[in-house]
């Protein structure tokens, strides 16, 4: 979904920059160039509004919500970072009932792989430090996830009995 707003915002960039400034073939490369900018920009942009003002609106078990982040997440994955994530098992994951999801921290980019994988609503265990940026703020507490302090045992214990209470 986010990438075909993001097309369509920079098919009508190119469009609109070519029929009303000049369609000059060199013009036209230009617009293409800045249409790759306008790409990344408006997909940025659409996020940052979906993840401050829609996604607080939403239910925490909204599908809708889980779909945009991982259409995101998919849109980071293929568009930024160059790559695929190829899921072996879905099948056993099951639909519905509780599930908890250990997965082996390779990188920072686990969380975005395992949203792909998940079709259903989920969260995660936070480091608390994630906690001063706005936008992962809004995120992670709209998402049933629960934030760790590593520095503080008893706030750690704190917000895992809200995690549980949330996956409830």
């Amino acid at each position: 979904m986010i990438t075909f707003i993001s097309l369509l915002l920079t098919s009508l960039y190119i469009f609109l920059m070519t029929y009303f400034v000049s369609s000059v073939w060199y013009f036209i490369l230009i617009w293409a160039i800045t249409g790759i900018i306008v790409f990344y920009l408006s997909a940025g942009l659409f996020f940052v509004f979906f993840s401050i003002l829609i996604m607080p609106l939403l239910k925490d078990d909204s599908k809708f919500k889980y779909f945009l982040l991982r259409s995101f997440a998919r849109w980071l994955m293929v568009f930024l970072f160059w790559g695929r994530v190829k899921v072996i098992g879905r099948e056993n994951v099951p639909a519905d009932g509780k599930l908890i999801i250990y997965a082996n921290h390779k990188s920072k980019f686990d969380p975005g792989f395992v949203t792909q994988a998940i079709h259903r609503p989920h969260g995660y265990a936070v480091k608390s430090d994630l906690k001063e940026y706005p936008i992962t703020k809004q995120i992670v507490e709209s998402m049933r996830s629960f934030y760790i302090f590593r520095e503080d045992n008893r706030e750690t214990l704190k917000s895992l009995l809200y995690g549980i209470k949330m996956a409830e």
